[in-house]
């Protein structure tokens, strides 16, 4: 989490998921990438 102004943020998460039973043209890992800005009201 990063601040850019005041009480607004911004949140970077990358998330990874391996899964081992796939069929053979699958691929084994998933990614996720999120960005939210995030406001604080206190």
């Amino acid at each position: 989490t990063a601040t850019i102004s005041g009480n607004l943020s911004m949140r970077l998460s990358f998330k990874l998921d391996h899964n081992t039973n796939v069929e053979d043209d699958v691929e084994k890992l998933d990614t996720e990438t999120a960005v939210s800005l995030v406001y604080n009201f206190f």
